[in-house]
């Protein structure tokens, strides 16, 4: 998503070091075309731990893509906010393709794509347009997203973080895209109960501490 700004600290990379080891270490690790998703809450560390993993397969001479769940809203973020506000039972798995990631991952995996046309939203601009994903000698596809978890097919890894919107509200005010009133709250409750169930299908967890579990 364009529009997105990260501060990563030095514990960040020292703690996709450690996943990383783990999954070379593993059966997994043998796996061509590795398929990796990252899930958890907003503003829990999604693509700050997405960015470290890639620059820690990198180190290893592994090419890594990360693409991102928030770009394949079908509705770009504040008409997908006032479709919110008419009806909140709009919140949920519903706004996003997730048949379309799915598919993206599927041609990943089959081998027979060089490269994908993808969406691309831009936060700021509120529109959605594409780009071009290149996956030609791709060994590492890193998905990250809040709803990355329900996707069932061809992935290897699966990494859940455990910090939940309430934990997080200060990151989630740091980056800018979104502001604090009553009804974000009653959308991220509504995440948070949609989401923390899917924990129990992690690979590893990182505790609300950065931890790893």
């Amino acid at each position: 998503m364009i529009g997105d700004h990260l501060k990563i600290r030095e514990e960040y990379h020292q703690l996709a070091e450690k996943i990383g080891q783990k999954i070379m270490s593993s059966e997994i690790g043998n796996n061509k075309k590795l398929v990796i998703v990252i899930g958890g809450e907003s503003g829990s560390g999604k693509t700050v731990t997405a960015v470290c993993m890639a620059a820690y397969f990198e180190k290893l001479g592994m090419k890594s893509l990360i693409m991102h769940q928030d770009d394949y809203f079908f509705l770009p973020p504040t008409t997908n906010h006032q479709e919110r506000v008419a009806n909140i039972k709009h919140v949920g798995p519903k706004e996003v393709h997730l048949d379309l990631l799915q598919q993206h991952i599927n041609q990943y995996k089959s081998g027979e794509h060089d490269k994908i046309e993808k969406p691309l939203i831009d936060f700021f601009s509120n529109i959605i347009i594409s780009e071009q994903a290149v996956l030609k000698d791709v060994d590492v596809l890193i998905i990250e997203g809040t709803y990355t978890f329900l996707m069932q097919d061809n992935i290897d890894f699966r990494i859940f973080l455990s910090r939940n919107y309430k934990d997080t509200y200060q990151q989630r005010m740091e980056r800018g895209r979104e502001k604090h009133d009553d009804f974000v709250e009653e959308v991220l409750a509504i995440e948070h109960a949609i989401i923390q169930p899917l924990k129990q299908y992690a690979d590893i967890e990182i505790t609300k501490s950065y931890q790893l579990k």
